[in-house]
């Protein structure tokens, strides 16, 4: 990509003195090759990179018309009369394609009748402050509708945490028989403070529908709490309610899972959060960037944190500093130093990433001033000499 655009970049005003067709040119070779790179040369440098067809296509319209400007120009009149009503003939058929796609798309419904919608709110109003997992479009739309807690609401895409995304594919199907599916994703949801999970069946009516493999396999294993149009919500026992727990600095698992199946440390990570001799912590969002935490920790413990690790966050516990560690589930953890009573203070910052971007931020809004602001110069002084 480099590369072609050093090229377009040295060699365009030597073919065209227009500056539009240069940046056309530059915009359809940026946008043309994240695709055309996946396609031909088997390298994707970027989530779903087929899907930047779409901005591939429209660069290259841009890029057509004022490349064949100067050409049309130069055709008779009546062949130009000729094309122009072609290529309208040929827009008029894509535009009545399209037009039919979006009335079928955007047809006027009621979103209060939607599984989506419905399921969202039940659990709102029925299960406040519990993380739930759900499926398909219901997930992707909740947070549309509500500011429920979910366990994998997003776009696996741009899923920060990937043994977050081993485990929600584990949920879906991670056993052959029912019961061994029901039995470890119960233990996945437990290790990353699910309390809830909703489940469609063959018949739901989601919208985008993610196939459980067994999808009666909580039944008769899991409390049922609601179920309409074949959308059951389950509840999954859980000790305490709270995304933070003290445990053992053993029970913490090590090792990333390599699949879904492979959940022995996680057994014993969640058999540590439902032991009942240990102390339970209140765990408290305070906006998107501060968590306060309150328990009893002694030595030799840990505070294991159900929310995915990342270096932006900084921890206190009793006003000192701590370093955050990320366990084999991309969690984050902490050995507080607490010897009764622990008052753990996290905040999020963003860290170098953030920081990094905001100076790319301000160093490239700088650049755009400075270099229009040379441009106004310079014709100025252009149109000063000619007159």
């Amino acid at each position: 990509m480099a590369t072609g655009w050093a090229l377009l970049w040295q060699y365009l005003p030597r073919w065209t003195p227009d500056w539009r067709l240069h940046f056309f040119a530059l915009f359809a070779w940026l946008t043309g090759s994240v695709p055309l790179i996946f396609t031909y040369l088997n390298r994707g440098f970027l989530p779903q990179p087929r899907r930047y067809m779409v901005e591939m296509e429209f660069s290259l319209a841009l890029l057509v018309v004022f490349a064949a400007r100067p050409l049309f120009a130069r055709v008779p009149r009546p062949l130009r009369v000729c094309l122009s009503l072609l290529l309208i003939a040929l827009a008029g058929e894509q535009i009545v394609t399209e037009r039919k796609f979006a009335k079928a798309v955007l047809t006027p419904a009621d979103i209060n009748q939607t599984i989506e919608y419905r399921t969202s709110t039940w659990a709102r109003g029925h299960l406040p402050g519990v993380r739930i997992m759900l499926p398909g479009s219901i997930g992707q739309w909740a947070n549309a509708f509500t500011d429920l807690e979910q366990f994998a609401g997003g776009a696996w895409t741009v899923a920060y945490n990937q043994v977050q995304q081993r485990a929600n594919f584990g949920i879906y199907n991670a056993g052959d028989t029912p019961e061994e599916d029901a039995r470890v994703s119960t233990i996945w949801l437990k290790a990353f403070g699910t309390g809830a999970v909703a489940v469609s069946g063959p018949n739901s009516h989601e919208v985008w529908k993610a196939r459980f493999a067994h999808p009666t396999k909580f039944a008769g294993r899991l409390p049922a709490l609601w179920s309409e149009d074949d959308v059951t919500i389950y509840r999954v026992p859980l000790r305490s309610q709270s995304l933070a727990h003290v445990t053992p600095v053993a029970a913490l698992v090590r090792h990333a899972p390599r699949s879904a199946r492979a959940t022995r440390e996680v057994e014993k990570y969640v058999a540590a959060l439902e032991d009942e001799s240990l102390p339970k912590a209140e765990f408290q969002w305070q906006g998107a960037n501060r968590i306060h935490i309150r328990t009893t920790a002694w030595p030799g413990q840990a505070v294991s944190i159900q929310v995915t690790h990342h270096p932006g966050w900084h921890a206190k516990a009793n006003g000192t500093s701590r370093q955050i560690e990320a366990d084999g589930l991309g969690l984050m953890w902490l050995q507080p130093g607490c010897n009764g009573p622990c008052d753990v203070q996290l905040k999020y910052n963003g860290g170098a990433e953030l920081r990094i971007c905001h100076l790319l931020s301000i160093l490239s809004l700088t650049a755009l001033i400075v270099f229009f602001a040379s441009r106004a110069v310079s014709l100025r002084r252009y149109t000063n000499s000619n007159r």
